[in-house]
């Protein structure tokens, strides 16, 4: 504040100048107005937020950082989050789980491109099971592929949820149902073409006998991480 009789600085509280006694006059304070611009803040019709005081320029931030989207809403949001819910299965999900589950992925279709199922059994059976059901290597090729799909689109999703993006969750959730959808299916078509060719040989390998504790274990896992994100929803903004 300035003396308006001789220009002196005032430094405290008083009524008169301590330089020439005149008598201070008090000024108004500014009203603040908030402009449809959330970045720009109106002290008065011609004063903007350089021009404004200390004060006044941090209830211009606050306003501002209150804006949806803004880096403050969205980090502030993140944080109470993570307060209020624990995120050991995110990290656990994004660090191991995800990767682990491209690593199978991949393991599948190599035993598929290989016929390495079918020596489980017995050695030498791949050969005599494509000599038997030579169209059944062209079934396992084709979902071999698929699984090869089935690894990337797995570590898009591990990248979409570490970074924090609003769709995250559901393409995790959408993974889960792919792979159920393909084991089901490459089931039925295995059983289907083997029952056309020798149905006594369809109903003696048993091809649903592995997909239906897989199927279970993915929609638990739909189940169980569709639970955990709804809770944190708040965290996928992006």
């Amino acid at each position: 504040m300035f003396c308006k009789n001789c220009g002196y600085e005032i430094t405290g509280t008083f009524k008169f100048c301590q330089n020439c006694g005149a008598v201070l006059e008090s000024e108004p304070e500014a009203k603040e107005n908030v402009s449809d611009d959330p970045a720009t803040v109106l002290i008065s019709s011609d004063q903007t937020v350089s021009d404004a005081s200390p004060a006044a320029q941090q209830q211009a931030d606050f306003q501002f950082n209150q804006q949806p989207g803004s880096y403050y809403a969205v980090t502030h949001a993140k944080q109470s989050s993570t307060t209020d819910y624990p995120m050991k299965w995110f990290k656990f999900l994004i660090y191991f789980l995800l990767f682990f589950f491209a690593l199978i992925n991949l393991g599948n279709a190599a035993m598929l491109f290989t016929g390495f199922h079918y020596e489980r059994n017995q050695e030498g059976a791949r050969d005599l099971v494509y000599s038997v059901f030579p169209k059944l290597k062209t079934i396992d090729i084709v979902f071999g592929v698929l699984f090869i799909i089935m690894a990337v689109f797995v570590i898009f999703v591990r990248f979409r949820l570490a970074g924090y993006k609003e769709n995250g969750p559901r393409l995790l959730y959408f993974y889960f149902a792919s792979v159920i959808v393909i084991n089901l299916i490459y089931a039925i078509t295995v059983k289907i073409y083997l029952n056309s060719v020798n149905p006594q040989a369809g109903d003696a390998i048993k091809v649903f006998s592995t997909v239906w504790p897989l199927m279970i274990f993915w929609g638990l896992m739909i189940i169980v991480n569709r639970t955990y994100f709804e809770k944190r929803f708040r965290l996928f903004i992006n």
